[in-house]
């Protein structure tokens, strides 16, 4: 799998794990609401509930936690080396050696045709820094492995709960490192109403909480 599929597998995994995440909610609060004959018989039927989406969950956070591994592995594998034969970076070295220092918009041209290209870009970087020329690349060009440490942080958090964090932003932290990498993960898509969503959770308000404002 190569790395915008396995980025595209995990923001999906992600988003299962939230609407499964929101449906154990509702379906707990039904159940809690509900005229059941007994506390006793209430309480059972809350517990299977709750250990169903456990399943649930266990099997998603597997899951992405693979996916999580495959693709940090592959982030690695993408830094570790440049390639220095590479006859259109090569050209690139040799324009920037040449060029005047206030020709912004060639300098632009060039860093923007090594965009994710991680280890490119800090060659070019050089480049730029030695021929005394500045530029904007530093925006392109991220310490991937603590964007990483970030992503993962937000992964376990978002499985755990802990601090409200969601998978929404364990997914935003994600698209973060597919846009340095050339890539992307189209968030909004896979969560239509995430970031309010978010927002309603860090202000401890409920899922529905804009039902119940209209009432």
């Amino acid at each position: 799998m190569d790395l915008q599929s396995s980025i595209n597998s995990y923001g999906k995994v992600l988003a299962l794990a939230e609407n499964a995440r929101a449906d154990e909610e509702a379906k707990e609060l039904e159940l809690r609401k509900a005229d059941i004959y007994s506390a006793a018989a209430q309480k059972q039927m809350v517990e299977k509930l709750l250990a169903d989406y456990k399943d649930v969950r266990s099997k998603y956070k597997a899951r992405a936690y693979a996916l999580f591994d495959e693709i940090a592995g592959e982030i690695e594998r993408r830094h570790a080396d440049v390639d220095l034969a590479d006859n259109k970076l090569l050209t690139a070295l040799k324009v920037i050696e040449v060029s005047g220092k206030d020709n912004w918009q060639l300098h632009d041209s060039i860093i923007r045709q090594f965009h994710g290209n991680q280890p490119a870009l800090q060659v070019l970087k050089a480049a730029f820094d030695k021929a005394g020329i500045p530029t904007g690349i530093e925006k392109h060009i991220y310490d991937y492995e603590d964007k990483l440490r970030q992503a993962q942080v937000a992964l376990e958090r978002a499985f755990t709960g802990v601090e409200k964090h969601t998978f929404y932003g364990a997914a935003k932290a994600m698209q973060e490192i597919a846009q340095y990498e050339g890539y992307d993960l189209d968030v909004d898509a896979l969560f239509p109403s995430g970031h309010v969503d978010e927002v309603a959770m860090l202000m401890g308000l409920p899922r529905n909480w804009e039902d119940l404002a209209k009432k």
